[in-house]
């Protein structure tokens, strides 16, 4: 050919086969059917992998609702108890420290002691909410 000119349509000798060559296409075809088996077996590990997750999922799941119900059994006990203490005890609190007042009034060794301790005065208004502790 000369370098000016078109390339021909129909050269006389090409030089190579224009198709594919059939060890080439065969090597292909393995690397292919390799990447196809490759592919499947992925396909199936994320499969399984995938059942796996949702199965902890699940038994998660049941172990969390477990421990809900047991939690709001203690949850109603420990308002039993609140409940039970706020009727119960902090009236005989109370009362106990009028009494050591009205003691400590006629009695000076055990002013002493009150004064030491700092028992707060009783009165007859409902005691005061504790403050909110901020963290």
């Amino acid at each position: 050919m000369k370098p000016d000119a078109e390339p021909e349509l129909f050269p006389e000798d090409p030089g190579e086969p224009l198709g594919p060559d059939p060890v080439e296409t065969a090597a292909l075809r393995q690397s292919i059917g390799e990447l196809r088996n490759l592919v499947h077996f992925v396909i199936g590990l994320a499969i399984l992998l995938t059942l796996a997750v949702n199965v902890f999922m699940y038994y998660q799941t049941q172990v969390l609702r477990a421990q809900a119900v047991t939690l709001q059994r203690s949850v109603e006990e420990m308002s039993a108890v609140v409940s039970q203490y706020e009727t119960n005890s902090v009236p005989w609190f109370e009362r106990f420290a009028m009494d050591l007042h009205r003691l400590a009034a006629r009695d000076p060794e055990i002013a002493k002691l009150v004064a030491k301790y700092q028992l707060p005065q009783p009165t007859n208004a409902p005691s005061p909410l504790l403050p909110a502790v901020s963290r």
